[in-house]
């Protein structure tokens, strides 16, 4: 439904797994562009002149360990 919003022209999907972010970006031809950000990357919003490293977004999140190792 929000992509056929003309007025909406960015929106993005924070994984909440790990560093990991995806910016849907709607062009000039009314087609979706989507840009995967990841660790060392910014998030760039154009629409409203926002840039913003990824890493701010994670800022104080702890990942829960996946290997299944014992500590």
């Amino acid at each position: 439904m929000y992509r056929h919003n003309p007025g909406l022209e960015e929106y993005v999907l924070v994984n909440s797994e790990e560093i990991a972010v995806k910016l849907f970006r709607r062009t000039e031809k009314d087609t979706s562009k989507i840009l995967n950000c990841q660790a060392g990357n910014s998030v760039e919003l154009k629409s409203i002149d926002f840039n913003l490293p990824i890493e701010a977004i994670y800022k104080d999140i702890v990942f829960e360990s996946t290997s299944g190792a014992a500590n």
